[in-house]
């Protein structure tokens, strides 16, 4: 990774970037609390003003083979999955220009802003096999209940 502090004498600035690549999730079990598996490599990049928490980010991650310890998740995670934000807040809110999680089992996409008087957020989220996540064949398309 690599930084600047800037604007000592206004809004005082980091600008920077940061990488980790992380062969091994399990070694990290311990401190969440869950148990991991898989691995990773993140990416962030962008600007924070630390005295008006002002920030502009990009957070791109890459796994493989994610588990969590919990079957349906899991199931979902297996194979290749990949996370990409893009976020910014200034005074007048927080502007999620994009944020999209693309796994094996499952697609999750969200857009908007919020702000104190007026917040507006769309996603979309579409499960690829609606068994990796404990549902059996007796749900029909289109249906809420079992048929």
């Amino acid at each position: 990774g690599a930084g600047t502090l800037d604007g000592l004498d206004s809004a005082l600035t980091i600008n920077g970037r940061a990488q980790t690549q992380i062969a091994d999730l399990s070694r990290l079990s311990d401190l969440t609390g869950h148990p991991l598996e898989g691995s990773l490599s993140a990416n962030i990049s962008g600007q924070a003003e630390l005295l008006t928490g002002a920030f502009d980010m990009l957070f791109k991650a890459a796994a493989t083979d994610l588990a969590v310890g919990i079957p349906e998740a899991d199931r979902a995670l297996r194979g290749e999955s990949t996370l990409n934000v893009s976020v910014l807040r200034d005074q007048s809110g927080m502007t999620l220009r994009d944020a999209k999680v693309v796994t094996s089992g499952a697609e999750v996409q969200a857009a908007g802003r919020v702000a104190t008087d007026n917040s507006d957020l769309t996603y979309s989220a579409s499960l690829k096999n609606l068994g990796d996540f404990g549902f059996n064949s007796s749900f029909k398309r289109g249906s809420k209940t079992p048929q």
